[in-house]
């Protein structure tokens, strides 16, 4: 359930799921591509939370963190080098 709350309507139910998710860190194989998706997210908060989140991850996440090193938003870019 915590990973569909990811897809909810209200942008602070997608907030609240990526934030525990990354709090979590369990099954990294389900939980990375998750977060992953919540990258594109329209909203910038959720997009930051996913950034942060995939830095709990550890290792298993660094190519995707590299990448976000690239986003439109600087918050983004600023905590994917932080994680």
């Amino acid at each position: 359930q915590l990973v569909e709350a990811t897809e909810d309507e209200s942008s602070l139910v997608r907030w609240s799921a990526v934030t525990t998710l990354g709090k979590i860190g369990s099954k990294p194989e389900i939980t990375i591509p998750v977060l992953v998706q919540r990258l594109k997210d329209l909203d910038q908060d959720v997009r930051q939370a996913a950034a942060v989140a995939l830095g709990r991850m550890g290792s298993p996440a660094v190519p995707k963190l590299i990448k976000l090193l690239k986003d439109r938003d600087s918050e983004v870019r600023r905590q994917a080098a932080f994680a």
